[in-house]
């Protein structure tokens, strides 16, 4: 299964949605969970992009897509 989660907006970047997604991992109680900078994921933005994983499983990115996208 796959969820995509989009945002637009003047005031939405990187920085809230990563603060987001550890929000909502916290009212889920989801233990074990990570959220590291990743340089490697095409399409995304240098330096605003990360890999969440939980358990050592990547379950997903966050990032800022590349304004030349």
């Amino acid at each position: 299964k796959v969820l995509i989660c989009g945002m637009y907006g003047g005031k939405a970047d990187f920085f809230t949605a990563k603060g987001m997604a550890e929000d909502l991992l916290c009212r889920l109680s989801v233990y074990g969970w990570e959220i590291k900078s990743s340089g490697n994921e095409s399409g995304y933005h240098p330096g605003r992009c990360a890999v969440l994983t939980v358990g050592g499983e990547k379950l997903g990115v966050i990032g800022e897509i590349h304004p030349e996208v």
